[in-house]
């Protein structure tokens, strides 16, 4: 960054520098806090350590309550359904109605929050999905229960590639902020199941609405989270971002590779079932593979930075079509068990971390999340696809079919993958420092 002025104040041991790059004629200007000692009190350092232990408890909290209430209002919902008399074919309706909601409107929701800020788009959202799952509760209609169910799945979706952007732009490290998410999706899991067996199905989704404002009170006290430094945070005169080729190419492979593995991960208990596992058995695997999460959050961010793009891609691709080969060709138990443990959970942690480097290689600063939005839809678009494909081939073959058939798309992924060739952008270079 070229530094054409500097002010240098003095105010209680700390110094306020503020930094201007060449670009400050379009508001590219920032506040950074220098802390140096003075004297022999070390005053000024003592206090920027108790305030970094508290933005860090902040952040901390706002991850894991975002994704214990992502979890939380997701994973019982069909239960929900059948349990209030519906039918699984007016489950799975519904269910797909608001994927389709997402991916029509998820990117219109991203592109507000490039012109006017995410914090007032976080804001909006999360407002709106309290609402609806406080209203939730007392739906006794289903056509009132898909609409409301469809305003939290639109919320939801269009927040979280916004949180795991987030997660990329504090002054902590991307593990140490995003391993919360990891624990807070657990802890969303476990307590909806207590509160849904030991309180009524209806206190799931009061405890939704009621994480969702506690939630965005921890958002809004990060406030600098989303203005990078030489950036300003809403997008220069609300002008709309054209997608550019190697961005639309990179949505095809995208919904090549969530077409397979939303797919794969809707039918992975069934599929199990049918190979000789027990219910609870197929549920011990699954949680287990949970679990390889945690290394990938820790370390993964080191090796994403290291390798180029496209090199990612095909690995991550190449991981998930070796997963369902196995599927396909072995019935075994333990090669199961193992390959479940050792790609599950790391396939989509890996595909996450390497979406957010793709857009912020191809996007510049100001219209990321309208990036990430448009790629969150077309992943809502995959997982409808995906589930009727899957009815359709699991109705008149076998599993066996349906791996090919999903395997068939992660090649079509890989060789989309080999046409492609992304810009080098100096933001996505350390992206997870």
């Amino acid at each position: 960054m070229d530094k054409v002025s500097a002010w240098t104040g003095n105010a209680g041991g700390c110094k306020n520098i503020l930094i201007a790059d060449a670009a400050f004629m379009q508001k590219d200007i920032y506040w950074k806090p220098v802390t140096r000692r003075h004297g022999r009190s070390g005053g000024g350092k003592f206090m920027t350590r108790r305030r970094d232990r508290k933005q860090y408890a902040v952040c901390a909290c706002a991850f894991f309550l975002f994704f214990a209430t992502r979890i939380l209002y997701s994973s019982l919902f069909s239960v929900f359904l059948l349990d209030q008399g519906y039918s699984a074919s007016q489950a799975s309706g519904v269910s797909a109605a608001a994927l389709l909601a997402s991916f029509f409107l998820v990117p219109v929701f991203g592109r507000y929050g490039d012109q006017h800020g995410a914090d007032r788009m976080t804001a909006v959202l999360l407002c709106a999905a309290a609402s609806a799952g406080a209203v939730f509760c007392l739906s006794r209609t289903l056509w009132l229960t898909g609409l409301l169910y469809t305003v939290m799945t639109v919320s939801i979706n269009t927040l979280h590639p916004v949180i795991e952007r987030r997660a990329t732009r504090t002054e902590f490290s991307y593990a140490s902020v995003r391993i919360w998410g990891t624990v807070g999706n657990a802890a969303g899991t476990q307590a909806g199941g207590i509160l849904y067996q030991y309180l009524s199905p209806a206190s799931v989704y009061l405890a939704f609405s009621v994480l969702s404002v506690i939630t965005l009170l921890f958002l809004l006290k990060r406030k600098d989270d989303d203005v990078p430094s030489g950036h300003s945070a809403p997008s220069e005169g609300g002008q709309k971002w054209k997608y550019p080729g190697v961005f639309i190419l990179y949505l095809m492979v995208t919904f090549c590779f969530y077409a397979a593995m939303d797919t794969r991960t809707l039918y992975l208990t069934a599929y199990l079932k049918a190979t000789g596992f027990s219910v609870s058995g197929a549920s011990t695997v699954l949680f287990a593979a949970s679990l390889a999460e945690i290394p990938v959050v820790l370390t993964g961010g080191r090796l994403v930075d290291r390798l180029a793009c496209r090199t990612q891609l095909f690995a991550v691709i190449a991981l998930l079509g070796i997963q369902l080969t196995i599927y396909t060709l072995w019935s075994n138990h333990a090669i199961l068990i193992a390959v479940t443990l050792f790609t599950n959970s790391v396939v989509s942690m890996f595909f996450i971390m390497i979406n957010l480097k793709v857009v912020a290689a191809i996007a510049d600063a100001g219209h990321q999340i309208a990036a990430l939005t448009a790629a969150a839809g077309i992943r809502s678009l995959a997982a409808v696809s995906g589930q009727l494909l899957g009815g359709l081939i699991l109705d008149r073959y076998s599993y066996f079919t349906l791996f090919f058939v999903l395997t068939m798309f992660l090649i079509l992924a890989l060789i989309l993958t080999s046409t492609m060739k992304f810009p080098n952008r100096a933001s996505a270079a350390q992206l997870y420092r």
